[in-house]
């Protein structure tokens, strides 16, 4: 998979447009909130099993949120 430019800053509009907490985010995914906190600095990307998890995820909140969404 390429890499994705900007995820971080793209997660946090997400997660903001979703109105999720980065608690409620890692809740939902089961993982721990600092991953959550992880990927939202920048410091690491979602693996692609947890990327697909995000997407479904924002996707039930946002109708129209693909993993598409993640590459422009």
């Amino acid at each position: 998979m390429e890499p994705i430019r900007d995820l971080a800053a793209k997660l946090t509009l997400g997660l903001r447009a979703a109105s999720l907490s980065r608690v409620e985010l890692a809740s939902r995914l089961g993982v721990d909130k600092s991953l959550v906190g992880r990927w939202l600095s920048g410091a690491v990307h979602p693996t692609e099993h947890n990327l697909t998890r995000l997407t479904a995820l924002l996707n039930e909140r946002l109708s129209d949120f693909s993993m598409a969404d993640w590459f422009e």
